[in-house]
């Protein structure tokens, strides 16, 4: 659950990132720019990477039947 919800938080957070460099309203882009600023400075980078690799090992583990 963990790793879903900081998959989703980054994958809004380079989403932010590419629709203020798309967009020329003013407003747009301020909003733009303010929701991916309050993502990312929420999201903790260190935990969500072991979730990943743990996630990642599991996967491996089921996969390679060891």
């Amino acid at each position: 659950m963990l790793f879903v919800i900081g998959l989703i938080i980054m994958i809004f957070t380079l989403m932010g990132g590419e629709l203020g460099n798309a967009t020329d309203d003013p407003t747009a882009k301020n909003v733009i720019n303010k929701t991916s600023q309050a993502l990312a400075s929420t999201t903790a980078w260190f935990p969500i990477i072991i979730v990943i690799t743990a996630m990642v090992v599991l996967i491996l583990l089921t996969v390679k039947k060891i």
